[in-house]
């Protein structure tokens, strides 16, 4: 007999309001910038939709452990659907593989669900239903002689096994953490550095100019330096609020226009953006040598392409920062650094 009772609505009621109410300290300020905004509001969070974004996913395929236990659990699922609680599971996972295939039809409209970001519920429900599938058999015949121990033994195997496999699944950012040039300038596997083991020389300089505001497309500068940016780096990581798609428009007409413009006209041009003022830049250049120009990289959303950012070159004319009333500039590594004067 399955006994009814409101009290499980009422307490996911209370959990979800309790919910809203907390995330109302931090989301509250932003719904009514987004409500009171007079521009258009672009999200770009959602342009994203690589190789297993267009496949449903099916672990219980899969040659290896978590894949067999996938396999036990969409079996029980099956054989035990009649089961009120068994059942449930069944439902959370047609709700999953139905916005994984909602989000697959979503690029006709020029968006996506990020539906392969499900998929890891996909495993875990699957891989929870087949851990519940074998406790159930385990329990229909653990009165069978030497059963336990079997069990254990294959469990404690299968268990150094999937351990085993860890580093190999990993590889790639295992790789990483390896050969990335940390905060200090020093990469872990003691080979040469990259260009990151200059951001504490250029911080330190930015320091020395009170700095505050920095136009950079060196993103990782930004990760170890708290500087504010004058942009996000790509439009999917972008604040909707920060008119990404503008603010890119005014670097590329800056750099445009500095062909064309004195250091004081350039500087003026600067302060009367309608957003921040960046008070100093980060370029890839040589002042020896200028070339071309100061180099920066503008991100554009290309997608359903991936990978789906394009990354467009603008080039500064190297004049506009020639006088040293408005700008000190310094060749660091192979970044030209420039920095109003105070």
């Amino acid at each position: 007999i399955v006994e009814r009772s409101i009290k499980p609505i009422l307490r996911l009621m209370v959990i979800g309001f309790g919910s809203l109410a907390i995330a109302a300290v931090v989301w509250g300020p932003y719904v009514v910038a987004v409500l009171q905004a007079d521009f258009p509001i672009k999200n770009a969070a959602q342009h994203y939709l690589p190789a297993e974004g267009t496949e449903v996913p099916v672990p219980f395929l899969a040659p290896s452990l978590v894949g067999l236990m996938c396999l036990v659990g969409i079996i029980y699922l099956v054989a035990r659907v009649k089961n009120v609680h068994i059942r449930t599971l069944g439902w959370a996972l047609i709700g999953v593989y139905l916005w994984i295939v909602a989000s697959m039809v979503m690029p006709l409209l020029g968006t996506t669900l990020l539906g392969f970001r499900l998929e890891i519920l996909v495993v875990l429900i699957l891989a929870t239903a087949g851990v519940l599938g074998l406790a159930h058999l385990y329990e229909q015949y653990r009165s069978h002689e030497h059963l336990t121990a079997i069990v254990t033994v294959i469990a404690a195997l299968a268990g150094i096994f999937y351990m085993q496999e860890i580093p190999a699944a990993h590889q790639s950012a295992i790789d990483n953490a390896y050969t990335d040039t940390d905060g200090n300038g020093e990469r872990a596997d003691q080979f040469p550095a990259d260009s990151a083991r200059y951001y504490q020389e250029i911080s330190d300089f930015f320091q020395d100019h009170n700095a505050e505001i920095v136009m950079t497309d060196e993103k990782l500068f930004l990760a170890y330096h708290p500087y504010f940016g004058y942009t996000a780096f790509t439009a999917h990581y972008a604040n909707p609020l920060g008119q990404f798609d503008e603010r890119n428009e005014q670097m590329a007409t800056w750099a445009n226009d500095s062909w064309e413009q004195t250091p004081e006209e350039f500087v003026q041009a600067l302060e009367n953006n309608p957003w921040d003022v960046p008070d100093a830049m980060i370029f890839r250049g040589d002042i020896e040598s200028p070339d071309d120009g100061y180099k920066a990289h503008l991100a554009v959303d290309i997608f359903p392409n991936q990978p789906n950012v394009r990354y467009d070159a603008i080039l500064f004319d190297p004049e506009v920062f020639d006088d040293s009333n408005l700008w000190d500039v310094e060749q660091i590594g192979p970044f030209v650094v420039a920095a109003r004067v105070n």
